[in-house]
């Protein structure tokens, strides 16, 4: 009887290191495609929190004659950052009866958030943020202005930013507008991390995602903080030496700071 023997041919070391090189080329190729569909993915996330903090914000107006909520809300008498007043609650523990999940405060590609204190409301949790207010919104002549906001006062509310991104270190002071007085503040408090775009809320209540630098020039979308008349060094205003939400002229400085805050994340 004739035996019959299979042999299997096995791989050689060239052609497993030739199929170990493709793998790795095609890892080194396909991760980066998976880390920015990844961060689309917490970029949309993070765009649609913010869209449900536009409609908390509208559905706050429309409750109190369409006023928007105040920056924050002071108790007379106390001491608060040697101004004279001590906070009670900010703009978002406001609209939080709005919207009712303290998850729509958090940015999911900005975990590392900021404590919004105190609290002294029996309405709102303690809240930790990635989202700032635009400050000029709420109070358009200053801090210590009686005026509150208006979407009256407002020329172009689907043009005017009223929250942004921002990181831990702006709070507990939710208040972007101070990085107008510094390029160098500006660029470290700005948040642009979704692939260099940032998200942001306009007047009208709805959400957007652009480059940092696109919402100053050609139209400035913040309004002008102004120079001198808030009691700290400027960098001057193009609209004036006054608070101005409708200032549509581009500021140098913050253009230059947000030019900045883009390039960090790139």
């Amino acid at each position: 009887m004739k035996i019959i023997r299979h042999t299997r041919k096995g791989f050689t070391l060239i052609e497993l290191l030739v199929v170990i090189a493709i793998i790795a080329i095609l890892a080194a190729i396909l991760f980066p495609v998976f880390a920015k569909a990844r961060e689309k993915a917490r970029q949309i996330s993070c765009l649609s929190n913010e869209r449900q903090l536009g409609l908390g914000i509208m559905q706050y107006v429309q409750d109190n004659d369409e006023a928007y909520p105040a920056l924050r809300i002071n108790d007379p008498g106390q001491t608060y950052g040697g101004n004279g007043f001590e906070t009670d609650y900010w703009w978002s523990q406001a609209i939080y009866p709005y919207t009712k999940s303290a998850n729509l405060y958090v940015c999911p590609s900005n975990p590392d958030t900021g404590p919004v204190c105190p609290n002294k409301t029996t309405f709102a949790p303690f809240l930790h943020e990635s989202y700032a207010m635009n400050s000029r919104v709420p109070q358009p002549h200053g801090y210590f202005s009686s005026e509150i906001g208006t979407m009256a006062s407002v020329n172009e509310p689907a043009q005017k930013i009223i929250i942004c991104e921002v990181t831990a270190e702006m709070f507990p002071s939710p208040d972007y507008m101070w990085p107008e007085i510094s390029p160098s503040d500006m660029s470290t408090f700005g948040f642009a991390a979704h692939t260099g775009v940032e998200n942001y809320v306009f007047c009208d209540g709805h959400a957007k995602a652009m480059r940092p630098v696109a919402t100053a020039t050609p139209f400035n979308m913040w309004g002008s903080l102004g120079s001198g008349s808030n009691g700290y060094s400027g960098s001057g205003s193009a609209c004036g030496p006054t608070y101005d939400l409708n200032c549509d002229t581009p500021e140098p400085a913050m253009v230059q700071g947000l030019a900045q805050l883009g390039q960090r994340y790139q």
